[in-house]
């Protein structure tokens, strides 16, 4: 896939952003917690191509899934402009958090058992989380919300880690896929009858794969 690219330089990090941004962003993950693992474009590059430069990037996403509505967007927006440096320590914990998704999930779908290390942090992270959640009963059977309060930054993301861990007890872990592409990390859930899905996006990753191994093949047979 071709990406028009921006560097931009956050301390001693370069980071590389798509300038197609967060409204163009394929949403192709099956699950939330996929989706926001995939604002990563490819994580064993560096420097990282990322979505998220600022906590602004990372409101649009949210608002882009429906993780917020419009008002609760302004309010977030409104209180990270309020402490700029708070907003940019959420973000970094946030992305960290993302990172070690991605090392669990990865895992999961190498059939390994994922490092405690990551675990845990993610599991430290829900913590704040769970302080927070109420329950609402009904006659079908309670369900546990976790509110979204923007005096805390971080629960912006409490529905993504909900949504992760909601997951990792489903039968769907057997599900999740790595994109095949030589240079794409993104990972989905394959709910095809057969479980033959191979790219995160056929249409991308899959005809760029397929454009590459026929260009080989010319140019192998070429030699002899």
């Amino acid at each position: 896939m071709h990406i028009t690219v921006n560097t931009y330089y956050a301390g001693y990090k370069e980071i590389i952003m798509a300038l197609r941004g967060i409204k163009d962003l394929a949403i192709v993950g099956g699950e939330v917690c996929l989706d926001f693992i995939n604002t990563v474009h490819q994580y064993d590059q560096k420097p990282v191509l990322d979505e998220l430069l600022s906590f602004d990037h990372l409101l649009s996403w949210a608002l882009k899934v429906n993780l917020v509505n419009k008002a609760t967007h302004q309010a977030f927006q409104n209180k990270a402009l309020e402490n700029a440096a708070k907003a940019a320590h959420s973000l970094d914990r946030i992305k960290q958090i993302r990172h070690n998704m991605y090392r669990v999930f990865s895992a999961l779908h190498q059939n390994q058992l994922p490092d405690p290390a990551p675990l845990n942090d993610i599991m430290d992270f829900w913590k704040k989380a769970v302080e927070r959640a109420r329950f609402t009963p009904s006659p079908e059977g309670g369900y546990w919300t976790y509110p979204q309060d923007c005096s805390d930054l971080n629960s912006l993301i409490y529905p993504v880690i909900s949504n992760a861990l909601s997951l990792l007890e489903s039968p769907d872990i057997s599900r999740i896929r790595l994109c095949e592409a030589s240079n794409c990390t993104w990972l989905f859930l394959d709910q095809s009858k057969n479980r033959s899905r191979r790219w995160c996006q056929m249409e991308v990753c899959g005809n760029r794969e397929k454009a590459k191994r026929h260009y080989d093949k010319i140019r192998v047979g070429g030699r002899g």
